[in-house]
Parts: structure tokens; C-alpha cells; sequence
């Protein structure tokens, strides 16, 4: 079924400052839940930008495992639905980390800190500001696992860590492939 009334989607549910999340519970709209969300979208949000100025069919998977996390932390863990969903695998971070080292094998990086968009690309600034706010999702990510005692998020947590890590690279072998 097609949106085809603004009422579709301003539901005014929200008005009042609260929100609901995949099961149904409705939550202060300043719950820790909304922050997390809001953070790993930001991130694929930039990653998206990036993909206008950056060849790289990664990326997609990327955002496409963000929003699979994005599902997993919106979802209650007692709701019967959390069962069909697929949580992040060891084999999700060890595929992250394999894209490191095949750039690497091929454009190694110097052992030192670079001024974000220092790079002169701007997919590579969108890769930077990416991989800030991945970091910034990553702690809310800690903070919420904790809070609410999901660790069945830590797999998630460490796709995020290793993200992150990646996306460095990126921008770095971005930089040296346009040097």
C-alpha cells in the first residue's frame, strides 16, 4: 500500500513527546532507544552521501547492515518477532575487517592522526564525518546495552567498533588513490 495522505506519516502520536518503537512500547521520545537510532542513522546517512562521490559497492552493504542494527535495538527482546530477525554474526565484523586488509595490502596508511576532510575529497569528508558519528553511536550503543541490559546487542557493538575502524580507511586510501 502507497502513502498518499500526509496523515500516513504525520501520525501527531508524537506530538506529545513520546514514540513508539518496533513492538509497539511507547517511549519518552529522550529515551536512550531514540539517541542510539538517531546516531546509527546519521551515520548511514553520510555513508549514503558518500556514495554519490565515492566508487565503493560496499557502502550499501554497509547502510544495509545499519539499518538490520537499527531493527535489532528498536525491537523489544521478549517481542516473538525478535525471533525472525537476523542478529549481527562474528562474520559481519571479520568481513569488515578483511575490506582493512585488502585496502591496506594495497595502500598502507602512516601511524598518525589526520585532520578530518583533510583528504581535499568530498566523499572522503562524508566517509570522516561517517566514521565520527559510527564512534558516537558506538558509546550511546554501550550506554543503551547497559542501561537496559541488552547484550544481546554486543555482536552489534563490535560491527559498529569495527566500522568505525574502517571507515578510517576509507578516507585514508581515498586520499592516496586521488593523490
Amino acid at each position: 500500500m502507497k502513502i498518499d495522505k500526509a496523515s500516513q506519516i504525520a501520525t501527531k502520536t508524537g506530538d506529545k513527546g513520546d514514540s513508539g518503537d518496533y513492538s509497539g512500547n511507547r517511549l519518552s521520545k529522550s529515551d536512550r532507544l531514540f539517541s542510539v537510532l538517531g546516531k546509527i542513522d546519521e551515520a548511514s546517512s553520510f555513508i549514503g552521501l558518500a556514495t554519490h562521490y565515492v566508487s565503493n559497492p560496499d557502502l550499501v552493504h554497509i547502510q544495509t547492515d545499519l539499518q538490520a542494527i537499527m531493527t535489532l535495538v528498536a525491537t523489544d527482546p521478549d517481542d516473538p518477532k525478535r525471533k525472525e530477525l537476523t542478529p549481527n554474526k562474528t562474520e559481519d565484523s571479520a568481513w569488515l575487517e578483511s575490506c582493512m586488509d585488502n585496502l591496506l595490502a594495497k595502500y598502507p596508511v602512516e601511524p598518525m592522526f589526520f585532520l578530518p576532510g583533510s583528504d581535499t575529497s568530498l566523499g572522503g569528508a562524508y566517509l570522516d564525518m561517517a566514521r565520527a558519528i559510527t564512534r558516537s553511536a558506538e558509546r550511546e550503543l554501550v550506554a543503551f546495552i547497559r542501561e537496559k541490559h541488552r547484550h544481546d546487542l554486543c555482536q552489534s557493538l563490535t560491527y559498529l567498533n569495527r566500522l568505525s575502524d574502517l571507515l578510517f580507511v576509507y578516507v585514508r586510501t581515498e586520499a592516496q588513490k586521488l593523490g
